[in-house]
């Protein structure tokens, strides 16, 4: 009973990755990863990147850079939001 809650739990999150994925992540955002991952001393191709969010390939640590990446994106498209807003309305 719990492993079937877990699943539907799992599947989930997944949605919700794949959502900010497809929708936050930047322009450039494999040459991007590409550059963290050097920095960590892993060198990986653009392909595996691509394979990673599209969520074809599991590696969490390309994984996680992905998610960092669409997060910090998503803060500044909502940072911005907010001033264009406030514009508008002082107008």
């Amino acid at each position: 009973m719990h492993l079937h809650t877990d699943e539907k739990e799992a599947e989930k999150e997944a949605v919700k990755v794949d959502y900010l994925l497809s929708t936050y992540l930047p322009y450039g955002y494999v040459k991007d990863a590409q550059e963290k991952l050097k920095s960590e001393n892993r060198i990986v191709s653009d392909s595996i990147i691509r394979q990673v969010k599209n969520l074809h390939f599991s590696d969490l640590q390309i994984l996680n850079i992905l998610i960092e990446l669409a997060k910090n994106n998503k803060a500044i498209a909502e940072a911005n939001k907010q001033k264009f807003k406030k514009l508008l309305s002082n107008t």
